[in-house]
């Protein structure tokens, strides 16, 4: 059985004998079908009567792809800033005057919902790939590094406070929810998210849109994040902001357009939304917060570095050139960032802890905050880089699979 991850005018599911599989798939196309003649105009394709194959499918557009093989440069630039926030999100524990600014929560926690974000940006499949070849290649980027670091952190969990007695349930339950390390709840959430990912182009595009409209105003206005081992909650915060993030790759120059021109307007409405937090602490407020924070870095990205990486892009009647090593670097650091994610908060209690409990208390302020966040960043992508070259030199080429960068 072949299944098209995303569908295309010339790509068909095509299911071999009547199995349960070819049953469910003739179900769901009769469903979108449906969907199709209630919603669309769209006529059926002459082809579609051979045996074996099925109508109703649309093609994915992207409007406004980069030519050939150029590589964006701002998914890049809020990547490494999405993950510098997260760094500083989880180094604030060891500021106790800082932990508890309401402010400083805006600024560094809004990093897992762009995180979340851009997932959803890169998880449309261009390549033409089958649902079992584009589950393969998520399951080896994403999921192996996972549990590669997972099974490290249990197994020295194990050697120090001792296994427990049912340890291939106890592994399971861990590997499952994310419990290695309190940070690693995400990469589930995300699996997931991938898992449902390549049905949501089979939905009519007015009815995606819709759905999604609804379920931002759902998300902000009545929905709270929950705590790190709380994977259904978080789920159903963060699942529209992957959904955005696919629908913003799949109308990419619209989307971009859009960022860019409202930026103004974001740069207005953020420090509106602080002074409302501030008077207001709410759970909403803050994702407001959050999101119009996210909006203004995704703005200024666009606005400022409108470029591929080493290429020309074109915006408002003008040109920007921008020299290739900019766009190389980014794409480097932005490569590491899943792994520093997987590994950061483990360095942060074993090295930095034992070390701030070095330093007076009159010395934990806002500057050696920022300091230590930066400092944290580079180190990390350093020691990844670094683990990605001697991989490389001892004939290892796929280290993504490996080492997740």
């Amino acid at each position: 059985m072949i299944i098209s991850c995303f569908p295309s005018e010339n790509v068909w599911l095509v299911c071999s004998g009547e199995t349960l599989t070819g049953l469910i798939v003739r179900f769901m196309n009769l469903v979108r079908g449906l969907c199709l003649a209630a919603f669309t105009n769209e006529k059926k394709d002459p082809g579609a009567t051979c045996p074996g194959r099925y109508d109703g499918l649309d093609r994915v557009s992207v409007s406004g792809d980069p030519p050939g093989n150029t590589r964006l440069l701002w998914p890049d630039l809020m990547r490494i800033v999405a993950m510098t926030g997260i760094v500083g999100y989880h180094l604030l524990g060891i500021f106790p005057g800082l932990k508890t600014t309401v402010f400083l929560g805006v600024f560094t926690e809004f990093g897992t919902m762009v995180f979340v974000f851009l997932a959803g940006f890169f998880a449309v499949d261009r390549k033409g790939r089958t649902i079992g070849q584009y589950y393969k290649t998520r399951f080896l980027s994403i999921l192996l590094p996972y549990l590669e670091v997972s099974l490290l952190l249990l197994a020295a969990k194990c050697v120090t406070e001792g296994a427990p007695q049912d340890v291939f349930l106890w592994l399971l339950q861990n590997l499952l929810t994310g419990g290695a390390a309190p940070t690693l709840w995400f990469v589930p959430m995300i699996a997931v998210f991938f898992l449902f990912a390549p049905f949501w182009t089979w939905i009519p595009q007015k009815i995606r849109l819709m759905l999604l409209g609804v379920g931002l105003i759902v998300c902000v206005g009545l929905l709270e994040r929950g705590m790190y081992m709380e994977l259904g909650k978080n789920s159903m915060y963060f699942v529209c902001y992957f959904l955005a993030g696919m629908e913003s790759y799949l109308h990419r120059s619209t989307f971009e357009s859009f960022v860019a021109k409202a930026f103004p307007v974001f740069c207005i409405l953020f420090p509106l939304s602080l002074v409302l937090l501030y008077f207001c602490f709410e759970s909403q407020v803050m994702t407001l917060a959050k999101l119009l924070y996210s909006l203004v870095l995704i703005g200024a990205s666009i606005r400022f570095f409108p470029a591929d990486a080493g290429g020309v892009y074109s915006q408002g009647g003008f040109r920007r050139v921008f020299p290739g090593g900019i766009g190389r670097t980014a794409a480097a650091v932005s490569g590491c960032c899943y792994t520093v994610y997987l590994i950061h908060n483990t360095w942060i209690g074993q090295i930095v802890v034992p070390v701030s409990q070095r330093i007076p208390s009159r010395f934990l302020h806002l500057p050696l905050f920022i300091i230590l966040t930066v400092l944290t960043m580079i180190i990390l992508v350093c020691l990844v880089l670094t683990a990605k070259r001697l991989l490389i030199l001892v004939g290892i080429k796929k280290t993504r699979f490996i080492i997740g960068a």
